[in-house]
């Protein structure tokens, strides 16, 4: 799984950069052979006190499509695990429709066309 981190926060990022690479395979480390990228995007909106964090978090699932998710939090921990639990939960109910697609019979098989 390849994830890239897109940190626009106007603070020291290195370990910021590191924290988000961990957080993202240890929390979609489950979906390793479904998920072949992760993109996650950081930045602040507004100034001092009153800026908010938004997290935006994207997974390409090869054939299944991309599933995406947003969070917006003051803190930015907060942010990136909410995005990240989105994330996760999109991803389940992506490969449990799939999963659920490919179990059903076919309509030209049974002869209902």
């Amino acid at each position: 799984m390849r994830i890239l981190v897109h940190d626009n926060v106007k603070r020291d990022h290195h370990s910021r950069t590191d924290y988000v690479t961990d957080l993202v395979e240890e929390q979609l480390g489950r979906f390793e052979s479904t998920v072949s990228q992760v993109e996650l995007s950081l930045f602040s909106e507004g100034h001092n006190s009153a800026a908010v964090t938004h997290c935006h978090v994207s997974a390409s699932l090869g054939p299944l499509g991309v599933v995406a998710a947003d969070e917006r939090a003051a803190e930015e921990h907060a942010a990136i695990n909410g995005a990240l639990g989105r994330l996760a939960r999109g991803i389940i109910k992506r490969v449990e429709k799939r999963q659920t697609l490919d179990q059903q019979p076919d309509a030209a098989a049974t002869g209902f066309i």
